[in-house]
């Protein structure tokens, strides 16, 4: 196993598990995201929509800041407006895949596709800033003990409130912290193809909640997860077995882990 086999695989890990690390962040507030993968399809097309009218540093801003408005989004809904998260995450869902649509059709004039400019960073974006943002993120979420308190958002809003937790101010904080990482994922996934498609997240924000739910929020287990699925992708670019299949599989892989999840929670709860 050569040295370029095993920074491929790191080089596909790890956009999926920053999209763990934004999953673990809006659990944290209490918010199953469902729409994840819709998010990191709404920024990728933002990201390579704006390479081709402006300068790669432009387009890293639009990706960011169309993560951000709808986390905030997201986050006013269910905390301010008391509305129902899944429902919301399912709206963002089918929100960003439509918009990707017209980012797409607008740009190239053709739907679903777009092909990176000039002006893309490319590989000359230093890998390590994904790696420092989720050490930095991974630490906010486990090391530091007044974030641990936010836990208790998760199981119980009134209790978090009655603790003096502010909900809403570590949404907006979580938001943005997710936000980075879903802007950063969906560039090396864009980057990656050299292209976007509508396909571009090809379910890994669904992947992410399914490994975060495996892995009862324990996130070195999810960041085994996230290898064991880009070593299978790695197998697949060299020729072992077709890409396709580990591609399309991915959203069946997302719901045979949730169900064996919910089944291995029954169990334990009836013992």
């Amino acid at each position: 196993m050569d040295i370029e086999f095993v920074t491929g695989i790191v080089r596909l890990a790890l956009p999926l598990f920053a999209l763990c690390l934004a999953a673990v962040c809006f659990d944290r507030v209490g918010v199953v995201h469902i729409g994840l993968d819709g998010q990191v399809g709404l920024a990728s097309a933002a990201y390579v929509g704006v390479t081709q009218a402006a300068s790669g540093q432009m387009a890293i801003v639009a990706a960011f800041g169309i993560a951000l408005v709808s986390s905030i989004g997201l986050a006013e809904a269910t905390k301010r407006f008391k509305l129902d998260g899944f429902l919301v995450g399912l709206a963002l869902l089918y929100l960003g895949y439509g918009c990707a649509q017209g980012i797409s059709q607008f740009v190239s004039g053709t739907p679903g596709y777009l092909l990176l400019g000039n002006g893309q960073i490319g590989e000359r974006t230093p890998f390590w800033i994904l790696i420092i943002l989720i050490i930095l993120v991974w630490f906010l979420i486990e090391m530091v003990r007044v974030v641990r308190l936010t836990k208790i958002i998760s199981e119980s809003v009134s209790l978090a409130e009655l603790e003096g937790v502010s909900v809403l101010l570590w949404s907006y904080a979580y938001a943005f912290a997710a936000s980075l990482l879903v802007a950063v994922a969906a560039i090396f996934l864009s980057e990656l193809g050299g292209s976007y498609t509508t396909g571009i997240a090809a379910e890994r924000g669904f992947l992410a909640l399914a490994f975060v739910a495996v892995a009862r929020y324990r996130i070195g287990l999810a960041l085994v997860l996230s290898i064991l699925y880009a070593t299978l992708q790695k197998f697949g670019y060299q020729g072992i077995f077709p890409i396709e299949l580990v591609e399309s599989a991915s959203f069946a892989i997302a719901i045979a882990l949730v169900v064996w999840s919910g089944a291995r929670s029954r169990i334990g709860a009836s013992q």
